[in-house]
């Protein structure tokens, strides 16, 4: 059975991978921080119109897992700038 290869993303790759942060809609519960496999998220000191504390990037090592865009319950992140609603019944 061969060895996968891991990708290296260029530099551009990377950014283009990284998510788009809406914090407008972050409640700052750490979820999608805990499930980082390259740990580049975190809360930071900023607060949105609600009072809560914002998740950023912590470093720009995003490689666009999607893992982020997948346990957020409040729908915070979006891929290549789109812009995703929250679902509602």
């Amino acid at each position: 059975m061969p060895e996968l290869e891991k990708k290296v993303l260029t530099e551009k790759e990377a950014r283009a991978a990284a998510p788009v942060i809406h914090g407008e809609r972050c409640k700052g519960c750490g979820i999608c921080a805990a499930f980082c496999p390259d740990k580049v998220l975190a809360l930071g000191d900023r607060t949105n119109a609600f009072g809560y504390q914002v998740v950023q990037m912590t470093a720009p090592a995003c490689r666009g897992c999607g893992r982020c865009y997948i346990m957020c319950p409040d729908v915070v992140f979006s891929f290549n700038g789109e812009e995703s609603a929250p679902c509602r019944p």
